[in-house]
């Protein structure tokens, strides 16, 4: 007796148990409640959180939630939300542009925009010499150069308001994590 058919049906259990974030189709099926949304409130953005990350105090007020990507290098990233703020988009990117070091390092190794479940999400990512300040809000303190880093970013802008997702730290362990920072990309929607 052959084991394929029922070996078939396993996978394809398995396949309709799971909730894939990878897939426009299947995500209207997914619970809202493998959602993040404890402090969400109706129009606001839904996401899912990918299980590597660890959540954590947020370090400032500002910071909606934050997020543990690597302790080793105590890469985190941090979610923003900015009620009734829109059009910010480009003064952003080139604020976060100039927190690379202006030379042949930096490099922009992509800016994409496009739209899922009618939300307009930009993906910004960007290597370079990043110039660490020690306190964002005095433009005059002490700046660390810390060589061979990468900001890796998502922007959803909504009537509501705008979201950022960001993180900066060395180039390979933001390289290691794109894929799970693209699988929260994926996963963004509408709070209805």
């Amino acid at each position: 007796m052959s084991r394929r058919p029922y070996f078939l049906a396993f996978v394809l259990l398995i396949a309709l148990g799971s909730c894939s974030i990878n897939e426009e189709a299947s995500m209207k099926g997914c619970p809202i409640s493998q959602y993040d949304n404890s402090k969400l409130v109706k129009g606001q953005l839904a996401y899912l959180a990918p299980s590597s990350w660890t959540e954590t105090e947020t370090s400032n007020p500002m910071r909606f939630k934050e997020y543990i990507l690597d302790p080793q290098s105590k890469t985190n990233v941090a979610v923003y939300f900015f009620k009734d703020i829109q059009n910010q988009l480009e003064p952003n990117l080139r604020r976060w542009k100039n927190q690379f070091r202006d030379d042949k390092a930096r490099t922009l190794l992509e800016k994409k925009q496009f739209n899922r479940f009618k939300l307009p999400i930009t993906v910004y990512h960007l290597t370079g010499a990043f110039l660490e300040q020690e306190t964002m809000a005095d433009p005059n303190s002490k700046v660390t150069i810390k060589p061979d880093s990468a900001l890796l970013a998502a922007v959803v802008e909504m009537k509501e308001g705008t979201w950022f997702f960001k993180t900066v730290g060395p180039t390979a362990v933001i390289a290691s994590h794109r894929k799970s920072f693209d699988d929260l990309v994926f996963s963004f929607r509408a709070e209805e």
